[in-house]
């Protein structure tokens, strides 16, 4: 299969390099494919129709979709001489006219003053309002909306986090493979949420602070949750975002307006993965205002 391979995220320049020592497919969909290492991490290979969603373990191949492609789960792959080999498939990987992209947060700031994200926040929730985006776990960050049996178990995880600005590792840990679907809902919630927080304790200095509740964590979600989903939520606590996460938070914490599009693709991922990312994404900023900013007086010019 001559197909082009073209954005690559920096961390699968590196887990391709282990398929060297012969790995398994571990799940195939119709826009991806997810490749299990002999490390036990995962490679997604995405199709170029959500290449606005490339995440930071992807490849993006220029091909529309899977369906003609007869992989099945399991199936032994290697990488050799750039191509990568299932069975007797051949996808040729061409790494001397890649493009890169970084799924990480190098830069923390400038960011707007906290009254214009709290701003921000606020005018994103009554858009959605308007929308009637009533999509996974919205309605734990949008009052009008009713709630879900899960939303209704996570409520008041959320209350007692918000009320405590310490945060409690057996609290938030009520939320990790809460919920049905490939990715638990609760567990995109929780991505939001993290990603957030790992922003936000680098800006404001206080990542020691947020690891002694997010490094112990870290150990319980593979023992809580699938392995694509805890392999997500790992990458969000040290600040991986898949693309189009990454400009929605820099429109919310860094602009004066945001791309409602954006907004739009995001609420459309994966039936309600989503709108429950979106979901953890706004109660993570609405925390940090809370919380963060008060104590540790940071004054944002």
């Amino acid at each position: 299969m001559e197909k082009k391979a073209y954005f690559f995220s920096k961390n699968s320049l590196r887990i391709l390099k282990t398929l060297q020592n012969e790995g398994r497919v571990h799940s195939v969909f119709k826009n991806s494919i997810n490749i299990l290492t002999p490390e036990k991490t995962l490679l997604t290979l995405l199709s170029k129709k959500k290449e606005i969603y490339r995440n930071p373990i992807s490849i993006v191949i220029d091909e529309e979709d899977f369906t003609n492609w007869h992989i099945l789960p399991h199936e032994k792959v290697v990488y050799k001489d750039d191509y990568l080999i299932f069975l007797n498939r051949k996808l040729y990987v061409n790494l001397g006219n890649k493009i890169t992209w970084d799924s990480s947060f190098r830069y923390f700031g400038p960011l707007s003053p906290p009254h214009v994200i709290q701003k921000n926040i606020e005018t994103l929730k009554f858009f959605i309002k308007v929308m009637k985006w009533n999509k996974g776990l919205l309605p734990l960050v949008i009052d009008v909306f009713p709630h879900s049996p899960f939303s209704k178990k996570i409520l008041p995880i959320l209350i007692e986090i918000m009320e405590d600005n310490h945060m409690n590792l057996e609290v938030i840990e009520g939320i990790v493979g809460l919920g049905d679907g490939l990715t638990p809902s609760g567990d995109d919630f929780l991505s939001g949420f993290l990603i957030i927080l790992y922003y936000f304790g680098r800006y404001l200095n206080l990542t020691d602070r947020l690891d002694r509740i997010i490094s112990p964590l870290l150990e319980i979600i593979p023992t809580k949750t699938n392995l694509i989903s805890a392999t997500f939520l790992t990458l969000a606590a040290k600040g991986e975002a898949f693309f189009l996460l990454r400009e929605i938070i820099k429109d919310l914490l860094g602009r004066r307006a945001f791309d409602m599009e954006n907004i739009r693709f995001l609420i459309e991922y994966g039936g309600t993965s989503g709108a429950s990312i979106l979901a953890g994404l706004i109660f993570g900023i609405d925390y940090v205002l809370k919380h963060l900013y008060r104590e540790t007086k940071e004054v944002i010019v």
